[in-house]
């Protein structure tokens, strides 16, 4: 299973790849958001795309990413305050969403989940 994780904050990537690789869900490509999210979509062909919500770019980029695969599954990650942005990533398409602060299990069930 591929997955792309999309966060401009370089830690929480490593966080959720490692996350990811040892409950052996599947290999990671990473992006820290923007035009290059969606070049690496492009390259990589996940199968899912977990990305954190900060604005509007990262629904544009959600948006994007629907246009190339309309069946990707895409996972939000939201911080409380950013709710209005999770709710325009959802109604651009993507699959489901977490709100921060969740834990590793919490996400780890949502992932497999969204790829059963």
């Amino acid at each position: 299973m591929k997955i792309l994780i999309v966060d401009d904050s370089a830690l929480r990537r490593g966080e959720i790849r490692d996350l990811l690789l040892k409950s052996e869900i599947g290999e990671c490509g990473e992006s820290n958001g923007g035009i290059e999210a969606v070049e690496k979509y492009r390259m990589l062909k996940p199968q899912l795309v977990i990305i954190n919500i900060l604005d509007m770019m990262e629904v544009e980029i959600v948006r994007r990413i629907m246009a190339i695969n309309p069946n990707i599954k895409i996972l939000v990650l939201g911080s409380s305050g950013y709710e209005s942005y999770v709710r325009e990533a959802i109604q651009s398409g993507a699959t489901d969403y977490i709100i921060e602060p969740f834990n590793s299990e919490n996400l780890l069930s949502t992932l497999r989940e969204l790829l059963s």
